[in-house]
């Protein structure tokens, strides 16, 4: 039988640039200590890691909680004919919180819908290096931008001391996902452009 050396799917696109970090740390060729590479990269994998942690248990919770929350649900309306007061509510809230927080793992995981039309644009390593900073760093400033506004609605939220309506619970934790999912977004996006320049920096050296 004769074997095929080419395979479909052979090409992959470009990594996340903090796997490829991670790979490169577990074994680095050239020796050199994180002092010499003037950027603590291990600093940056630990914000990396302990963010995706987070993000990875409170998604994990806001499944679990609206899973609970719309089997029972439907179970009381069909058998019972009537709904759980504050089902509905509780569940949409925690969908505004699986959202946000959702999205900035998903920029860990290099799980946002992406392009590729980058390759049309852009030829060659360096350029789409340069491209790919630059987007990177006009994310970071959205982020950062907003940040800001998310904060200034969180503590307009805290100044008004308001309440959900059916599930009692003070308005306030429910905003409190805009600022803390921005706050990811921003950490994520902070630890992939210090990665990507320290690697362009490296690969020019």
């Amino acid at each position: 039988m004769r074997k095929n050396n080419g395979s479909i799917g052979e090409g992959k696109a470009e990594d996340c640039p903090v796997k490829e970090i991670q790979r490169a740390l577990r074994g680095r060729p050239d020796g050199k200590s994180d002092d010499e590479r003037g950027v603590t990269m291990e600093m940056m994998m630990r914000i990396e890691k302990y963010v995706t942690a987070a993000e990875k248990i409170i998604v994990g919770l806001c499944l679990a909680l609206m899973s609970i929350g719309v089997f029972a649900n439907v179970i009381t309306r069909y058998f019972f004919g009537s709904t759980i007061r504050g089902a509905e509510e509780g569940v949409r809230y925690l969908m505004v919180w699986l959202v946000l927080i959702g999205g900035a793992l998903a920029i860990s995981q290099g799980s946002h819908l992406s392009g590729s039309i980058q390759s049309v644009i852009v030829h060659g390593k360096k350029s789409t290096h340069i491209l790919n900073s630059v987007l990177d760093l006009l994310a970071l400033v959205f982020g950062v931008s907003f940040l800001y506004y998310c904060y200034d609605f969180f503590k307009a939220s805290i100044e008004m001391v308001s309440w959900a309506q059916d599930i009692n619970v003070p308005m306030p934790i429910v905003y409190l996902a805009f600022p803390l999912g921005s706050l990811m977004f921003v950490a994520h996006f902070v630890v992939r452009l210090v990665i990507r320049l320290k690697r362009g920096w490296e690969s020019e050296g």
